[in-house]
């Protein structure tokens, strides 16, 4: 900055009128999990449900939520969506550990922009639908990903210089500030199995409404085509469709 700016005229011999200005922070990033673990605040708030009390289990208003995919086929974009999904959402996000989400997608309910490949893309060499009618994801792990504590400090060291640009660790690596948590987001950790394969996967999601009887949620999954036997692994011969796929969601529920 220019200290003329803020009315700090006077003169110093060898005195540049910029001034940099730097800001040093030390933080420690704590999942939900491992925040007790660590000495932290209780994920549990005291106006939280005891913890021995089930979860209510929420339902998917079907009109309201919406499942959609995108990839690349010879360089341009190409997207479409599954019109039919359901599940079991246990999700209170005060009890984590206790939470669980199980997502059943109808494969033959798939739409495409382009219609008439259709036919192929639910065919044996894609999405068989005939012989796997439903895809699946259920979770076995549900962690908190915004909740960063500045208080706690062993891990991590900030470095904010200037435009806030980047975070520098310990080891000297800049990680963009951009891409830390945005508030209310999670992570389900499990399986999600297509065509009969069952592969890890995690789901990053952010609550954008929640209340007692209702909440909302938008987010996404990458994967690999190839990694569930959808399409040739070639490239060239899966008629120029890319490996890799875009799956975005957005769920309302109520209870």
């Amino acid at each position: 900055m220019k200290r003329s700016d803020f009315g700090i005229n006077f003169g110093l011999p060898g005195i540049s009128n910029l001034v940099k200005i730097e800001i040093n922070l030390e933080a420690t990033y704590i999942s939900g999990e491992s925040s007790k673990a660590q000495g932290a605040a209780p994920i549990l708030s005291q106006n939280s449900k005891n913890s021995a009390e089930a979860i209510a289990e929420w339902k998917i208003i079907s009109e309201k939520s919406k499942l959609e995919f995108k990839g690349i086929r010879e360089k341009s974009a190409i997207t479409g969506s599954f019109k039919k999904f359901d599940g079991q959402i246990i999700f209170d996000k005060n009890q984590l550990p206790k939470s669980k989400i199980q997502i059943d997608v109808d494969t033959s309910s798939i739409e495409v922009f382009y219609s008439e490949a259709l036919p192929t893309i639910r065919g044996s060499s894609w999405l068989s639908v005939t012989s796997f009618p439903k895809a699946t994801f259920v979770s076995d792990r549900i962690i908190l990903l915004s909740d960063v504590n500045l208080s706690s400090a062993n891990n991590l060291n900030v470095k904010v210089i200037n435009d806030l640009s980047s975070v520098q660790t310990g080891k000297n690596s800049d990680v963009n500030l951009k891409n830390l948590p945005k508030p209310n987001s999670y992570r389900a950790s499990g399986n999600l199995t297509i065509k009969g394969k069952k592969i890890p996967a995690s789901i990053d999601f952010i609550l954008t409404d929640y209340s007692p009887t209702q909440a909302s949620a938008t987010g996404k999954l990458n994967i690999k085509r190839s990694s569930f036997n959808i399409g040739d692994r070639s490239v060239q011969r899966a008629n120029g469709v890319e490996d890799d796929i875009e799956i975005n969601f957005t769920i309302s529920a109520e209870r």
